[in-house]
This record gives C-alpha cells, sequence and structure tokens, in this order.
C-alpha cells in the first residue's frame, strides 16, 4: 500500500502470489487497459485464512482496447509505468515463462476460430456475434456512443467498431512479442519507467 500511495515500487514480493499479479498484468497490459493501477480498476485480495495477496479480478475494461484517448497507440506500454512490482525479478522471471502461451493463446483463439482448451475464451468474432440481439436494441435506444474529453468517437456501424478493435489487438499482440522480451532486461534504475515522474495519474 505505501508502495501504490507513494507512487513507488517494491524490491521484492514477498507476501505476493507472482502468478496472479503476472497474468492480471499480462491481460491488462493487452488490453491497453489505462485504469488498472492508476484509477479504479485494480483489484487485490487475500483470502479467508491465508496471509497471500492475490491479484485479480481483472476487470473494469471501458477504458482500454484503443477506446481512451491516451491509449489508442498499439505500440507503447501502457501499464508497466505504473507498476509498484515492476522491477521485481520474480515477476519478471513469472511474465517471461507465460508470454508466449499468452499470445498464443489470443492469436488463436481470441483473434482467430479456435477454443481455449478449457472453453473459457472464445473469438472476438463469436463474443460479437453473441451480443447482437442485445447490441442493437441498445443501439436504438441510444445510439453507437459518442466522444469525450476521454474517449474516441464511435466508427459509424456496430461492425465497424467491432473490426477496429479486433485490428488493435491484432496490432498490439504482435507488438507485445518484441516488447515483453526486451521487458526482461529493463529496470527501474534504467529510467524506463515513469511512475515516479507521473503522481497525478496515480490519484
Amino acid at each position: 500500500q505505501n508502495a501504490i500511495d507513494n507512487a513507488g515500487y517494491l524490491d521484492d514480493l514477498s507476501g505476493f502470489d507472482v502468478e496472479s499479479l503476472a497474468k492480471t498484468y499480462l491481460v491488462n497490459e493487452l488490453a491497453g487497459n489505462v485504469g488498472y493501477l492508476r484509477l479504479s480498476s485494480t483489484y487485490l485480495y487475500i483470502p479467508y485464512g491465508q496471509a497471500t495477496i492475490y491479484a485479480g479480478p481483472a476487470e473494469g475494461f471501458d477504458s482500454s482496447f484503443g477506446t481512451p484517448v491516451d491509449g489508442t497507440d498499439p505500440e507503447k506500454h501502457i501499464v508497466i509505468d505504473f507498476a509498484f512490482y515492476a522491477d521485481c525479478t520474480a515477476f519478471k522471471e513469472r511474465v517471461a515463462t507465460l508470454r508466449a502461451s499468452f499470445q498464443n493463446l489470443i492469436g488463436d483463439v481470441l483473434l482467430g476460430n479456435a477454443d481455449s482448451a478449457a472453453a473459457s475464451l472464445h473469438s472476438i468474432a463469436y463474443y460479437s456475434a453473441r451480443i447482437a440481439s442485445s447490441q442493437a436494441m441498445n443501439q436504438m435506444l441510444w445510439g453507437l456512443g459518442e466522444s469525450s474529453d476521454s474517449t474516441v468517437a464511435s466508427l459509424s456501424t456496430y461492425q465497424a467498431n467491432v473490426d477496429a478493435m479486433a485490428a488493435w489487438v491484432r496490432q498490439r499482440n504482435a507488438w507485445l512479442a518484441s516488447a515483453l522480451a526486451a521487458d526482461d532486461q529493463r529496470t527501474v534504475s534504467d529510467g524506463v519507467y515513469q511512475i515516479s515522474e507521473k503522481p497525478e495519474r496515480r490519484n
């Protein structure tokens, strides 16, 4: 908590479940979730009777997938600069272990036509079709949405917005392949992580 409040870092992750930190980070970095670790999309919990801190659930993605004004670029870090665990060896090692299978899952399932082994993840096309009727009713009542100071303007049709999101995710997933590999060698002392220079983003 002190690390978060003071826009600082932890030197080690004793007391944290590194697996959940790494997986939650990967999901949020892929999504370009500008709210994670900055605003209200960060959840940590301690199971009853335990002492270990877990990350999750991953939710609060209304400012993600290229829709926020400060998160439209699919080829830049959005989350890691604000991560209090960014310089911990255990975290970086776990991300290095997980990243290939994670990106394959995104490429084969979310951006493809395969189902995940546990059938818990499907393609963007699957989800788009699944909510099509509900979306059509919402659009009758409220339209496709409007831009604001913090979000980009909606495109002219529902399918155009779906296609734009899929294209953004595809480009981001490809960029992350090299970016995450480079992250293995990055440290706070390199001046890469800018959290101490952006305390206002932590409010």
